[in-house]
């Protein structure tokens, strides 16, 4: 049975969720509960552990909305990434990562498709001791990134499904392959690292859902798969993420981002998004600042902070981004800090 996954968002609850997929609650709990596990089932509530709920594809019920929020088309984008990193306020190294990708929209069988492509890949990081690791993140880039075709919501613009995730697996274990045999003469630490971080990607790679949830953390990815992609009618309200920490890695903080347009034409809207701390859970981030950091800058931690702001246009008329500017910063205050300054523009 063919099914849709629908990611459980804040003030879901189960007659909304039914009445945006044309369905009654008995139909939504029914379809479910046939189709999960027994620590997945439901009753006449979400329970709070459950992120997904199953809904039941129906090609006919899809016909009926997509072409309307959604045009065919070719688009082609250049990406540019700035990444600075400060301690004690002294600039010690800084990466810069160069993209273009096209993005191929397409509704196929009533569903939203969209297949992303990396056409160019460029790398240039400071001091360049960094180089292989950055390389190696580049070359797995390449496997989950390129020619990756995504199934959408149409409701708010999310990745439900990635519909050709077999293929990436295959690439993935040829690459793991080559990971291992490189490491045969390596000394039994450095093996173990080696085996470590296959199993890390294996974890990120292997399972479709985190898959999904690390091209959420991919820059492009975020800030294209939105509700303006598929025009949302609330599109512009206030709306609760979380920011994935560049510096420590598992650390997530709860944001909201508050939109204001700030520029209205006939074809194109520019709106200016602003974050909100809302999670102020930091174990994850001083654990790992006093394990790798604190050694070495020798200052307690502090902190921890994290501030978004982006400027953005998209084109009303076709729903799509027309160019993108954003900075993050993410800090331990007075000790450490990281700047990623990221720009898109459409490109013929």
């Amino acid at each position: 049975m063919e099914f849709i996954k629908y990611e459980i968002k804040d003030g879901d609850s189960l007659e909304t969720i039914a009445n945006k997929n044309n369905l009654s609650v008995d139909e939504l709990i029914e379809f479910h509960n046939e189709n999960s596990g027994i620590t997945q089932k439901i009753d006449r509530e979400i329970p709070i552990h459950l992120k997904y709920l199953l809904i039941k594809y129906s090609e006919s019920i899809q016909e009926d909305i997509i072409p309307d929020k959604f045009l065919e088309s070719i688009l082609k984008y250049r990406c540019e990434q700035n990444v600075f990193t400060y301690i004690n306020k002294v600039p010690v190294s800084n990466a810069t990562t160069k993209r273009d990708f096209s993005v191929e929209l397409k509704v196929f069988e009533g569903k939203l498709l969209v297949k992303v492509k990396l056409l160019d890949n460029i790398l240039e990081v400071n001091p360049s001791n960094y180089t292989e690791a950055a390389n190696v993140v580049a070359q797995l880039d390449l496997i989950k990134c390129n020619e990756v075709i995504l199934q959408i919501n149409e409701q708010d613009g999310s990745i439900l499904k990635v519909v050709n995730h077999q293929d990436i697996i295959r690439l993935w274990e040829d690459k793991r392959r080559e990971f291992k045999a490189n490491a045969a003469h390596l000394d039994a630490k450095s093996k173990r690292e080696v085996d470590d971080f296959i199993n890390l990607i294996n974890g990120q790679i292997l399972i479709e859902e985190n898959l999904i949830d690390d091209y959420k953390s991919k820059m492009f990815f975020d800030v294209y798969f939105n509700k303006y992609l598929v025009d949302a009618a609330d599109k512009l309200d206030s709306y609760k993420t979380f920011f994935r920490s560049q510096l420590f890695e598992g650390q997530k903080t709860e944001i909201e981002i508050r939109q204001d347009i700030i520029r209205q034409d006939e074809d194109v809207t520019t709106v200016r998004k602003v974050s909100e701390t809302i999670s102020q859970n930091v174990q994850r981030a001083e654990e790992l600042y006093n394990l790798r950091y604190k050694p070495m800058i020798g200052y307690q931690f502090s902190s921890y902070e994290v501030s978004y702001r982006e400027r953005s246009s998209y084109n009303t008329q076709k729903n799509f981004l027309e160019e993108l500017d954003v900075t993050i910063i993410e800090q331990i205050v007075n000790n450490l800090e990281l700047k990623i300054h990221y720009t898109v523009r459409k490109i013929e």
